[in-house]
């Protein structure tokens, strides 16, 4: 499942990834915006983010009291938390120093994913860094991206709808969506901090 959301910064990149990730056939559950409006905030997008987030990982009953998410996207979340595995701590275990066991952060293939967008993407990425469980990072470029899959296990991209445009987003969508964890020192260092 992907987790999209914007405010009025990022709304037109947000639905043009939103499409371009339908037309690959992609589980989607869009928070917002719905329409461009300059006054929203990206702190109530976050908000709505981190629920959708957080009930799709089985960490609460609902998301049914979160205004301006549409019932269709509350349906897709309730209806798709069947499919996900509502385990939290087999998304977030701890590596012993001295145990030769990797395993991954976010290491569910259903665990959700994030993609967040504002003016800048700065907004987005520090307020979804604040909440346990989610690792987010700035896409500036396809390569980055990929190092942050595979180093720190970012399971939230967000992206500056004022920094980049739609062929740089969905080549940075593609790395983040299709790039995997490595194991090992990488899976430590994440788990140290996210104790």
């Amino acid at each position: 499942m992907i987790i999209i959301g914007a405010d009025h910064g990022g709304y037109e990149l947000k639905e043009s990834i939103k499409e371009y990730l339908q037309e690959k056939n992609y589980d989607i559950v869009d928070v917002g915006a719905f329409e461009l409006d300059d006054q929203d905030d990206f702190s109530h997008f976050v908000k709505l983010l981190t629920s959708a987030f957080d009930h799709s990982n089985g960490k609460s009953n609902s998301i049914n009291n979160i205004d301006n998410v549409n019932n269709s996207n509350i349906n897709a979340i309730n209806n798709n938390n069947s499919n996900i595995n509502n385990n939290s701590n087999n998304n977030y275990n701890v590596r012993n120093k001295n145990s030769n066991n990797d395993t991954n952060i976010n290491n569910n293939e259903n665990s959700p994913k994030i993609i967040a967008v504002c003016g800048s993407g700065v907004g987005m990425s520090i307020g979804l860094n604040k909440h346990k469980g989610i690792f987010c990072a700035l896409g500036y470029s396809k390569e980055e991206v990929t190092l942050a899959r595979q180093h720190n296990h970012i399971n939230a991209l967000a992206l500056g709808g004022k920094n980049v445009n739609k062929e740089e987003a969905i080549e940075m969508v593609d790395a983040f969506l299709s790039t995997g964890e490595l194991g090992g020192k990488y899976t430590r260092r994440m788990s140290e901090i996210d104790e």
